[in-house]
Protein backbone atom coordinates (compact mmCIF):
# COMPACT_ATOMS: atom_id res chain seq x y z
CA UNK A 1 0.00 0.00 0.00
CA UNK A 2 1.31 3.31 -0.96
CA UNK A 3 1.76 6.75 1.45
CA UNK A 4 -0.90 7.79 -0.67
CA UNK A 5 -3.30 4.86 0.08
CA UNK A 6 -2.64 5.14 4.14
CA UNK A 7 -3.41 8.57 4.51
CA UNK A 8 -6.07 8.29 2.76
CA UNK A 9 -7.82 5.76 4.98
CA UNK A 10 -6.97 8.40 8.00
CA UNK A 11 -8.74 10.72 6.16
CA UNK A 12 -11.74 8.05 5.93
CA UNK A 13 -11.26 7.10 9.54
CA UNK A 14 -10.52 3.52 9.36
CA UNK A 15 -8.66 1.89 11.81
CA UNK A 16 -7.06 0.06 8.99
CA UNK A 17 -4.89 3.24 8.54
CA UNK A 18 -3.19 2.47 11.91
CA UNK A 19 -2.51 -1.85 10.92
CA UNK A 20 -0.96 -0.62 7.47
CA UNK A 21 1.42 2.15 8.80
CA UNK A 22 2.78 -0.27 11.30
CA UNK A 23 3.14 -2.61 8.69
CA UNK A 24 5.08 -0.18 6.40
CA UNK A 25 7.01 1.90 9.31
CA UNK A 26 7.03 -0.29 12.01
CA UNK A 27 10.33 -1.34 12.13
CA UNK A 28 11.64 1.62 11.27
CA UNK A 29 9.97 3.50 14.46
CA UNK A 30 10.97 0.51 16.64
CA UNK A 31 14.54 1.26 14.96
CA UNK A 32 14.60 5.40 15.85
CA UNK A 33 13.15 4.58 19.39
CA UNK A 34 15.32 2.03 20.39
CA UNK A 35 18.87 4.05 18.62
CA UNK A 36 17.46 6.67 21.22
CA UNK A 37 16.27 5.07 24.37
CA UNK A 38 18.09 1.74 24.26
CA UNK A 39 15.34 -0.46 24.93
CA UNK A 40 12.76 -2.20 22.63
CA UNK A 41 9.79 -2.02 25.29
CA UNK A 42 10.05 1.63 25.28
CA UNK A 43 10.59 2.15 21.55
CA UNK A 44 7.35 0.11 21.77
CA UNK A 45 5.55 2.42 23.31
CA UNK A 46 6.88 4.96 21.27
CA UNK A 47 5.69 3.50 17.83
CA UNK A 48 2.14 3.43 19.47
CA UNK A 49 2.47 6.79 20.68
CA UNK A 50 3.78 8.17 17.24
CA UNK A 51 0.22 6.27 15.51
CA UNK A 52 -1.74 7.28 18.19
CA UNK A 53 -0.39 10.94 17.31
CA UNK A 54 -1.00 10.16 13.49
CA UNK A 55 -4.23 9.40 14.10
CA UNK A 56 -5.11 12.39 15.81
CA UNK A 57 -3.20 14.76 13.61
CA UNK A 58 -4.01 13.25 10.27
CA UNK A 59 -6.70 14.97 9.16
CA UNK A 60 -6.14 17.85 8.80
CA UNK A 61 -2.67 17.13 8.23
CA UNK A 62 -1.60 15.70 4.66
CA UNK A 63 2.33 14.88 4.90
CA UNK A 64 4.28 14.63 1.31
CA UNK A 65 6.22 11.73 3.31
CA UNK A 66 4.62 9.07 5.95
CA UNK A 67 8.68 7.75 6.74
CA UNK A 68 9.68 11.17 7.70
CA UNK A 69 6.60 12.07 9.27
CA UNK A 70 6.80 8.90 11.74
CA UNK A 71 10.61 9.47 11.57
CA UNK A 72 9.80 12.82 13.21
CA UNK A 73 7.01 11.98 15.85
CA UNK A 74 8.82 8.88 16.79
CA UNK A 75 12.22 10.65 17.46
CA UNK A 76 10.05 13.15 19.43
CA UNK A 77 8.24 10.57 21.44
CA UNK A 78 11.78 9.08 22.30
CA UNK A 79 13.19 12.37 23.14
CA UNK A 80 10.19 13.17 25.17
CA UNK A 81 10.52 10.00 27.34
CA UNK A 82 14.21 10.37 27.42
CA UNK A 83 14.03 13.42 29.14
CA UNK A 84 11.11 12.12 31.62
CA UNK A 85 14.20 9.05 32.70
CA UNK A 86 16.86 11.31 33.08
CA UNK A 87 14.38 13.29 35.55
CA UNK A 88 13.76 10.10 37.16
CA UNK A 89 17.83 9.03 37.36
CA UNK A 90 16.83 5.91 35.29
CA UNK A 91 19.78 6.56 32.54
CA UNK A 92 19.35 6.76 28.59
CA UNK A 93 21.07 5.33 25.39
CA UNK A 94 23.04 6.51 22.08
CA UNK A 95 21.39 10.29 22.92
CA UNK A 96 23.50 10.90 25.52
CA UNK A 97 26.93 10.20 23.49
CA UNK A 98 25.21 12.46 20.60
CA UNK A 99 24.25 15.41 22.75
CA UNK A 100 27.56 15.04 23.94
CA UNK A 101 29.45 15.30 20.46
CA UNK A 102 26.72 18.64 19.27
CA UNK A 103 27.56 20.09 22.55
CA UNK A 104 30.53 22.72 20.99
CA UNK A 105 28.28 23.59 18.28
CA UNK A 106 25.20 24.12 20.09
CA UNK A 107 23.91 27.26 21.83
CA UNK A 108 24.30 27.62 25.37
CA UNK A 109 22.30 30.10 27.57
CA UNK A 110 18.95 30.59 29.12
CA UNK A 111 15.60 28.77 27.89
CA UNK A 112 14.44 31.84 26.29
CA UNK A 113 17.89 32.12 24.14
CA UNK A 114 17.25 28.55 22.94
CA UNK A 115 13.87 29.23 22.06
CA UNK A 116 14.75 32.16 19.83
CA UNK A 117 17.40 30.51 18.19
CA UNK A 118 16.06 27.36 17.61
CA UNK A 119 14.47 28.66 14.25
CA UNK A 120 17.30 30.18 13.17
CA UNK A 121 19.49 26.57 13.87
CA UNK A 122 16.67 24.56 12.16
CA UNK A 123 17.07 26.82 8.90
CA UNK A 124 20.93 27.23 9.14
CA UNK A 125 21.36 23.59 9.23
CA UNK A 126 18.79 22.58 6.91
CA UNK A 127 20.93 25.19 4.31
CA UNK A 128 23.74 23.26 6.07
CA UNK A 129 22.98 19.87 4.76
CA UNK A 130 22.02 20.88 1.42
CA UNK A 131 25.16 22.54 0.61
CA UNK A 132 27.08 19.59 1.74
CA UNK A 133 27.50 16.10 -0.44
CA UNK A 134 25.36 13.79 -0.47
CA UNK A 135 27.08 11.52 1.33
CA UNK A 136 28.05 13.95 4.66
CA UNK A 137 24.68 14.82 4.29
CA UNK A 138 23.10 11.45 4.91
CA UNK A 139 25.79 10.30 7.60
CA UNK A 140 25.32 13.59 9.30
CA UNK A 141 21.45 13.19 8.71
CA UNK A 142 21.98 9.24 10.30
CA UNK A 143 23.37 9.63 13.26
CA UNK A 144 22.08 13.29 14.41
CA UNK A 145 18.27 12.82 13.43
CA UNK A 146 18.19 8.84 13.19
CA UNK A 147 20.63 8.92 16.25
CA UNK A 148 22.13 5.52 14.32
CA UNK A 149 25.31 4.41 16.72
CA UNK A 150 28.70 4.80 14.22
CA UNK A 151 28.96 1.02 13.51
CA UNK A 152 25.44 0.97 11.84
CA UNK A 153 26.75 3.97 9.77
CA UNK A 154 29.63 2.34 8.99
CA UNK A 155 27.83 -1.08 8.66
CA UNK A 156 25.55 0.29 6.00
CA UNK A 157 27.65 2.77 3.87
CA UNK A 158 30.63 0.21 3.70
CA UNK A 159 32.76 3.12 4.63
CA UNK A 160 35.22 2.53 7.88
CA UNK A 161 34.22 3.76 11.57
CA UNK A 162 37.26 5.64 10.94
CA UNK A 163 36.06 7.19 8.24
CA UNK A 164 32.70 8.01 9.27
CA UNK A 165 34.02 9.63 12.79
CA UNK A 166 36.28 11.96 10.35
CA UNK A 167 33.29 12.96 7.95
CA UNK A 168 31.19 13.78 11.82
CA UNK A 169 34.11 15.61 12.91
CA UNK A 170 34.55 18.06 10.11
CA UNK A 171 30.93 18.51 9.93
CA UNK A 172 30.46 19.48 13.68
CA UNK A 173 33.58 21.76 12.74
CA UNK A 174 31.62 23.55 9.53
CA UNK A 175 28.14 23.68 11.81
CA UNK A 176 29.92 25.74 13.69
CA UNK A 177 31.51 27.71 11.47
CA UNK A 178 27.83 28.26 9.74
CA UNK A 179 25.89 28.83 13.02
CA UNK A 180 28.72 31.36 13.67
CA UNK A 181 28.46 33.34 10.49
CA UNK A 182 24.23 33.52 11.38
CA UNK A 183 24.93 35.44 14.97
CA UNK A 184 24.41 32.02 16.55
CA UNK A 185 26.46 32.10 20.11
CA UNK A 186 28.10 28.33 20.35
Amino acid sequence: MTDKEIIELYWQRSERALAESERRYGGFCRCVAANILGSREDAEECLNDALYAAWNAIPPERPDSLAAYFAKITRNQALTRLKSRRRQKRGGGEAEVLLSELADCIPTGDFADKLIDAWLIGETISAFLKKQTEVNAAVFTERYFYCKTIAEISRESGFSKSKITAILFRMREKLKLALYKKGVDV
